[in-house]
């Protein structure tokens, strides 16, 4: 959909969803030369640069991260 019939229909914010194993390093994606999941430089959020710069001019964007969480990331106990 182009901007013009967002601001048509009354479009006020985007909420964008992201699956967190679309981004996060794991066996898909391994992480890069900065070798740690801590690094941000080892998120793959490129993908969502057009996305977020075209429209942060005319409204917000709310970018949601969901599950599945890597199996990798999840934790390995379970909670008392």
């Amino acid at each position: 959909m182009r901007s013009t019939q967002l601001q048509m229909l009354g479009v006020k914010a985007l909420r964008v969803e992201t699956r967190w194993s679309d981004v996060a390093p794991g066996p898909a994606r391994p992480p890069g030369r900065h070798s740690t999941r801590t690094n941000p430089v080892n998120y793959a959020w490129g993908q969502y640069d057009l996305l977020l710069s075209e429209p942060s001019a005319a409204w917000p964007v709310l970018l949601t991260v969901t599950s599945p969480v890597p199996a990798e990331r999840r934790p390995t106990r379970k909670p008392p």
